[in-house]
């Protein structure tokens, strides 16, 4: 987190800074965000007076960014948060609100602050920030240690190159939050039968179920977030013989740890996208043998699990 600062237009040495700024280091800092404030207005520069202050924090908020913003005016407090998907976005929001808030004439002139997949708070008449009763309390806590919880919901359709000796299609769902950049899940995931044949006349047909915990953490945001996740299953191997010598049914144990990289991107509101893949690594791994010890099939040591999910955020806070 970066701390920037700009100074207000006064002759005292010792001036609170007019506008403080904390923002990750891949996001606008202040100098940026006045600079388009500046030019939406179609000013050189805006001055902000000496008698207010300006906060703003921003933070990660699911796929995307939150800004919380508060401008000091004397004995009142007003404050707004936005919400966009992307850095950029968010930093030309915040210039039109902050445009708004030092020029309230120049309202009818500018375009709204909204973004697509941008939330914007309730306005006032005095320059798009909601006026409120200032909170000691609040002011002495930054809004960067208010990291909003996420609850989450996925629904994935999977690709599973391990459990049943070859590709296999499947589904998976999750449910789980994700605050600032840790997230943890809980999963299910089903392979459904997939038949091998053994001969001529006779086949084995093998199906998953299991369920497990992930966590991740995000590794970098742009245009995607990036997670690094590690998780372990749980489940039920099954298999079935049908015209051999000596078919049976079976139903073994299936535990498997792993380890993989997650990408997700918002798409509109709290929909979002993500797509990974996981390396698992099988602890048990029992063979299905059939005619007089013929190997018909055994997980592998290792292999690989992708996946694409469409995600839901259900609520926040809690």
């Amino acid at each position: 987190m970066v701390m920037s600062s700009v100074a207000a237009a006064s002759t005292s040495q010792a001036a609170e800074p007019s506008i403080v700024w904390n923002t990750p280091p891949e996001c606008a800092d202040a100098r940026q965000v006045m600079a388009v404030a500046a030019e939406v207005t179609g000013q050189a520069s805006l001055v902000i007076p000496s008698d207010r202050h300006i906060r703003g924090v921003v933070e990660p908020s699911g796929p995307g960014w939150q800004l919380s913003l508060t401008l000091f005016d004397g004995s009142s407090e007003r404050s707004r948060v936005l919400t966009a998907p992307s850095c950029s976005e968010l930093a030309r929001a915040a210039g039109v609100a902050l445009a708004l808030a030092l020029d309230p004439h120049a309202a009818g002139e500018l375009p709204a602050p909204e973004l697509p997949g941008s939330s914007v708070g309730s306005q006032d008449n005095e320059g798009g920030l909601e006026a409120k009763t200032p909170d000691p309390k609040s002011v002495e806590t930054p809004a960067a240690t208010r990291l909003e919880l996420e609850w989450r919901l996925e629904a994935a359709a999977l690709l599973d190159g391990v459990a049943l000796g070859a590709a296999a299609p499947g589904l998976g769902i999750s449910f789980g939050a994700r605050q600032a950049a840790l997230s943890g899940f809980v999963h299910g995931a089903w392979l459904p039968m997939r038949r091998e044949g053994v001969d001529s006349r006779g086949s084995v047909e093998f199906s998953l179920l299991a369920g497990g915990v992930s966590a991740c953490y995000e590794l970098a945001r742009g245009l995607l977030a990036v997670d690094a996740c590690g998780g372990v299953e749980l489940g039920r191997l099954a298999a079935s013989g049908e015209r051999l010598d000596d078919a049976a049914s079976f139903a073994d144990w299936w535990l498997a740890p792993s380890l993989g990289v997650a990408f997700g991107s918002a798409l509109a509101g709290p929909l979002y996208f993500r797509a990974g893949a996981d390396a698992l690594v099988p602890v048990l791994r029992e063979a299905y043998r059939v005619n007089d010890g013929l190997l018909v099939h055994r997980a592998s040591s290792i292999g690989f699990r992708g996946g694409v999910a469409l995600g839901f955020v259900i609520g926040r806070g809690g």
